[in-house]
């Protein structure tokens, strides 16, 4: 049997999307002559969390692990890719993740395509779907080691969040050790029901709160 890889990361560019509060990233390509040779620099100016890249428990957890102190297969194992589509601002239930199929085993990693990821880069997608406080408590239950969303965040989105908020499925999440994805990309239509291999390897960046990272799919042909 064949198999393949298949891409689940967002391109970085200027004009990407980011949460507001980071600030929009910046790339500037420079090209220096030396002699004969031309040489291009790209210079990146951006944040652990631009872009597809891994949440780490010391991003909102101030005692929780930093990405370095994972070890390096903790970020690939079996997983699923489940079809939660919303077509707004809508909560994934704990109840959508029990009906979902293939059915989340233990130690899983879990990630949720909500159509968003095509409407990375415009100004739609920041009123996005997420995950309800009932799903982010369900994934726990199951023990799975992490969680992946196609959108910026995987709370709700700002526009809709009361005076009193306090991230509450990150907190769920990462005080469990469960690791999260955010900004995934379109790919996962491609690998959608399927239980497959997934592999997310993020920079090891000596006690950073999370990281960028390239995140693939590995499926049967």
């Amino acid at each position: 049997m064949n198999k393949k890889w298949v891409d689940l990361r967002q391109p970085y560019y200027n004009q990407m999307s980011f949460a507001p509060g980071l600030g929009p990233p910046k790339f500037n390509t420079f090209r220096h002559v030396m002699g004969e040779s031309t040489i291009h620099v790209t210079f990146c100016r951006m944040t652990t969390h631009h872009g597809t890249h891994v949440d780490a428990p010391r991003h909102l957890v101030p005692e929780g692990k930093t990405i370095d102190e994972y070890p390096f297969e903790h970020f690939a194992g079996d997983g699923v890719i489940l079809d939660m589509r919303r077509d707004g601002p809508a909560a994934v239930t704990a109840a959508d993740c029990e009906q979902a199929q293939p059915a989340v085993k233990e130690g899983d990693i879990v990630l949720f395509y909500t159509g968003w990821a095509n409407k990375f880069g415009s100004e739609e997608y920041h009123l996005h779907p997420y995950l309800g406080e009932d799903a982010a408590r369900w994934l726990v239950k199951k023990k799975v080691r992490i969680v992946g969303i196609d959108t910026k965040t995987v709370d709700i989105p700002s526009p809709f969040r009361k005076e009193d908020f306090n991230f509450p499925v990150h907190k769920t999440l990462l005080g469990n050790d469960i690791l999260i994805i955010e900004h995934l990309g379109p790919g996962l239509k491609e690998v959608l029901n399927k239980r497959v291999t997934i592999a997310c390897f993020p920079l090891k960046i000596t006690g950073a709160d999370g990281a960028p990272a390239p995140v693939f799919a590995l499926v049967e042909t």
